[in-house]
């Protein structure tokens, strides 16, 4: 009759505890969160005011244009050049 009384305390307290983890699981990241963004304010101070913050995301889907070569450049100057001095 015991082992019986066991299981369902056991079981009531293994719901509690799921229960309460996934209730204040939201609770408990946001101060993990603000922990990490005053430890990173604090750090920040430290290399003082000209410190600029760099961003860690890329832009990968972003169209920049090359810049061209000083050698392709100086071949499409030489051969319209040309072009214009025959006719």
């Amino acid at each position: 009759m015991s082992g019986r009384r066991f299981i369902g305390w056991a079981l009531v307290i293994g719901f509690g505890v799921l229960n309460g983890y996934t209730t204040f699981k939201p609770a408990f990241e946001d101060l993990e969160l603000e922990k990490l963004k005053k430890r990173e304010l604090d750090e920040a101070s430290n290399f003082g005011p000209n410190v600029v913050e760099v961003s860690t995301t890329q832009n990968v889907g972003a169209a920049v244009a090359p810049h061209p070569s000083p050698v392709i450049s100086q071949a499409a100057f030489k051969s319209s050049a040309g072009a214009n001095t025959d006719g």
